[in-house]
């Protein structure tokens, strides 16, 4: 793959000027040489495989980063959009000690777009990660693996699926107004902390199973579980 070499400086359009950059390819690695920001948002073609290392990208307008039918990595990355972080369609997106957070908003202000969001078959891990949001976090994976991660929405879901979506989630912190866990039909969540005004784990199929020794839900145990869920812990330990 290719090997890019971002210098160190704020990169941003005329005054009064909107940028989208493109990239795409196999193996595109670009890579920030110091503190390296950029104002503008990024389109990855089709089926591009990219890694974006040491890069803060805070776009003025539009979606964070675009991606479809392809795979992308954030490694020691900061995003600050202005609208949805990141849209994926089709596509892995992974983050390794990376931010993705919403600018403040005026006071008063609720809801807004969801921080990454995907569409079709797609995937989403993360290690050592942070997402905060006023809307969703993370909508629409159909695998999510989380690890040593920290997920905060303030108005909505930390992580919210559809159904059919396997979590696997471990040694982190889901934190959600509605729910800190919607939508999660299979995986497993162990040393987890789900913090919730609603519900900790909301609309969850039987296959999701609980290690209740190391999860939490709530000031006492069982006190903001979805009803069905075992109050005793589900995996067997070996």
């Amino acid at each position: 793959g290719e090997r890019i070499i971002v210098p160190e400086g704020v990169y941003q359009p005329e005054t009064g000027a909107l940028s989208t950059l493109r990239t795409g390819g196999l193996g595109v690695h670009l890579i920030g040489e110091g503190d390296v920001l950029i104002h503008a948002s990024l389109m990855i073609d089709e089926g591009g495989q990219v890694t974006l290392e040491n890069i803060h990208f805070k776009p003025r307008a539009g979606v964070g980063i675009t991606i479809t039918g392809g795979e992308l990595l954030l490694k020691d990355c900061e995003l600050s959009p202005s609208s949805m972080g990141i849209q994926a369609t089709d596509s892995l997106v992974a983050l390794s000690n990376s931010v993705v957070a919403d600018p403040p908003r005026a006071s008063g202000g609720r809801g807004g777009p969801i921080l990454v969001r995907f569409v079709g078959v797609s995937a989403f891990f993360a290690r050592k990660s942070e997402l905060h949001s006023y809307a969703s976090c993370l909508q629409g994976a159909r695998i999510v693996y989380l690890d040593t991660c920290a997920l905060s929405s303030v108005d909505r879901s930390a992580v919210e699926g559809q159904g059919r979506m396997e979590v696997f989630c471990e040694r982190s912190i889901l934190r959600g107004t509605y729910a800190a866990l919607s939508g999660a039909g299979t995986g497993v969540l162990d040393g987890v902390v789900l913090e919730s005004k609603g519900h900790a784990a909301l609309r969850v199929g039987k296959g999701l199973q609980i290690c209740r020794e190391h999860t939490t839900g709530g000031d006492e145990a069982g006190e903001l579980w979805t009803k069905g869920i075992a109050a005793d812990c589900t995996l067997e330990h070996r």
